[in-house]
């Protein structure tokens, strides 16, 4: 694992942990968002902005705005150095992830046909899109973890 940025990289033993921790990431953000959006949302009947606005004086430390992720996972034969991994496979990795949305885990095509056999995931219609640094366009699938 390394971070870079605002963003992290990990390496797994398969594509199959790696989308099994995609899924439970996004499944604990979208539960802290949904405490978040409970918690900012006013008592039915009172004035809203008496509801949303903290007590003077008061210091708060409770999550005031939902975090949306963008997760992208491809698998291939990586570069070790050290501590770090580098080559086309882990740049094709950051690419995908760059093409995901807030709350979105993105797979390369060749992830999705090593992990779709299994049942265990469902993926949604591919799109292509031109990854920076990378000739053609790429086939990229939408993992549906919100009814995984």
């Amino acid at each position: 694992m390394k971070s870079e940025g605002d963003g992290f990289m990990l390496a797994f033993q398969s594509a199959r942990r790696a989308l099994e921790c995609a899924v439970d990431i996004q499944r604990a953000f979208a539960e802290r968002n949904r405490d978040v959006g409970a918690a900012l949302a006013p008592p039915s009947g009172a004035d809203v902005g008496a509801a949303l606005a903290p007590p003077l004086g008061a210091a708060s430390s409770a999550p005031t705005e939902p975090i949306r992720v963008r997760i992208g996972l491809h698998t291939g034969e990586a570069i070790k150095e050290g501590d770090d991994f580098f080559g086309k496979h882990v740049n094709l990795a950051a690419r995908v992830a760059g093409q995901a949305c807030g709350g979105e885990i993105l797979v390369s095509s060749l992830l999705k046909q090593l992990t779709e056999s299994a049942g265990e995931f469902t993926f949604g219609d591919g799109r292509k899109v031109e990854l920076k640094g990378l000739k053609g366009k790429h086939s990229v699938y939408t993992v549906m973890w919100e009814c995984a």
